[in-house]
C-alpha cells in the first residue's frame, strides 16, 4: 500500500521534490518548488507537500496551500497536479485525498484544481470522496506543429492584428531587465483598476523576475515609441508554457498590442522547444463581462479542454458559479479578496 508523508516548505527535500517534478507524467509549473516560494514570499501563504511513496520510493505527490477565510478559518487549496510516475495517477490521487481527510473535516473548504489535461479522468475518484465538481475550461495551443502551420491556423482577425501592430510600429520583445518588470507592474495596476480588480503586490513580480533569471518565467511585452502598452506573463517548465497574467492600456488597443505579444510568445515557445501552450482559462460564452476575452482567445486556434474544480463545500460551488456569471458578484468577490476576507 502507498504511504504519504507531509512536509512544509522549510522541511522539504528540494532535490527529491524536483526529481519528482521532472519525472512526473504531467509537466506542471504550478507544482514546482520555485512557484511555492513565490507564493509564500509574495502573499504570505503556507505551502505544504504531500509525497506518496511505494516501497520507499516517491511515486507521486502534490503541493497544497493553507489559507485563511475571514482571518481565522482554515482552508486548503491545490492548483495543478497531482504529480505521478509509472501510471500511478488514480492511486496517487486517492492517497492524497485520504491524507487530507482530517483537514477536510475541520476546515471551511478543500479545493482541488487538477492539471487540465488529466483532470476529467479523475472525476470518479473525487465523486467517491464526495467532492462537488465545478466545470471550467481552458485553451491549449499545440506547438508541436511547424510555426508556419500554427500561423496559418489562426483566425484571419488574429493574423491581421499581428500584421497591423507591426505596420503601426509596435515592437514585441522579452522583458529582460528589472526596469522592464517594474514598468509591467505599473501597467498591471492601471489595467486592474480599469477592470475592477486588485493587482498583486509588487513583491509578486519581484519574485517572478527571479524565476525569469532561472529560465522558469518569461514576460513578453509590446512597446510603442519606448512606452510599454501590453504584456503577457508566463511560467515555463520543460515543454510547457502557461500564461498567468496579461495587461494592456485601453488607449492603445487600436495598435493591436495583445496580438503582437501573443504571437511573440508563440515564436519564443517554438524557438525553445515548447509543445504545449496553456492560456490558463477560457470564459464561458454566457459570462457577458468576459465576452471580449472569450472572443479574443478563440481566434488563436487552441483546442478547448474542459476540466473541473473539485470542492467539498456545496455552498462554495454555488458561490463560484454565481461569480462566474454575474459582474456585480465578481466585483464583490474581488473586493473581498483585496481586503483578505477571503483568500487570494
Amino acid at each position: 500500500m502507498p504511504s504519504v508523508t507531509e512536509v512544509d516548505l522549510d522541511e522539504l527535500d528540494v532535490h527529491v521534490w524536483e526529481d519528482l517534478v521532472s519525472k512526473s507524467e504531467i509537466c506542471d509549473a504550478f507544482q514546482g518548488y520555485e512557484w511555492a516560494q513565490v507564493l509564500r514570499k509574495a502573499f504570505g501563504v503556507n505551502p505544504y507537500f504531500l509525497i506518496v511513496h511505494r516501497d520507499g520510493d516517491p511515486v507521486g505527490g502534490v503541493m497544497y496551500l493553507k489559507k485563511k477565510v475571514l482571518g481565522y478559518l482554515d482552508c486548503y487549496e491545490v492548483r495543478g497536479g497531482p504529480l505521478f510516475t509509472e501510471g500511478n495517477k488514480s492511486q496517487v490521487m486517492e492517497s492524497i485525498i485520504k491524507a487530507l481527510e482530517g483537514k477536510r473535516r475541520k476546515s471551511a473548504y478543500v479545493l482541488f484544481m487538477p492539471y487540465p489535461l488529466i483532470n476529467m479522468s479523475l472525476r470518479d475518484v473525487f465523486e467517491i470522496a464526495n467532492y462537488h465538481p465545478i466545470l471550467f475550461r481552458t485553451l491549449i495551443i499545440d506547438l508541436s506543429r511547424p510555426l508556419d502551420d500554427v500561423w496559418k491556423a489562426l483566425d484571419k482577425d488574429a493574423r491581421r492584428g499581428v500584421r497591423k501592430s507591426r505596420k503601426m510600429g509596435v515592437e514585441a520583445k522579452i522583458a529582460s531587465t528589472e526596469q522592464d518588470w517594474k514598468e509591467y507592474y505599473n501597467l498591471q495596476v492601471v489595467h486592474s483598476l480599469e477592470r475592477h480588480y486588485t493587482p498583486e503586490p509588487y513583491a509578486f513580480y519581484e519574485e517572478l523576475f527571479k524565476l525569469h533569471r532561472k529560465n522558469r518565467c518569461r514576460l513578453f511585452v509590446a512597446e510603442l515609441d519606448d512606452q510599454m502598452i501590453a504584456g503577457v506573463l508566463c511560467l515555463v517548465l520543460r515543454q510547457h508554457l502557461v500564461g498567468i497574467r496579461s495587461a494592456s492600456l485601453s488607449d492603445f488597443l487600436k495598435y493591436q498590442p495583445n496580438n503582437a505579444v501573443h504571437w511573440r510568445s508563440i515564436e519564443w515557445a517554438k524557438e525553445n522547444g515548447v509543445t504545449i501552450y496553456d492560456w490558463d482559462g477560457l470564459p464561458l460564452e454566457r459570462t457577458e463581462y468576459l465576452r471580449g476575452v472569450y472572443e479574443y482567445k478563440r481566434r488563436w486556434d487552441g483546442r478547448v479542454y474542459w476540466y473541473y474544480y473539485y470542492v467539498n463545500n456545496r455552498f462554495l460551488r454555488s458561490g463560484v458559479n454565481f461569480v462566474r456569471t454575474s459582474f456585480r458578484a465578481w466585483k464583490l468577490f474581488s473586493k473581498l479578496r483585496s481586503e483578505r476576507i477571503i483568500p487570494k
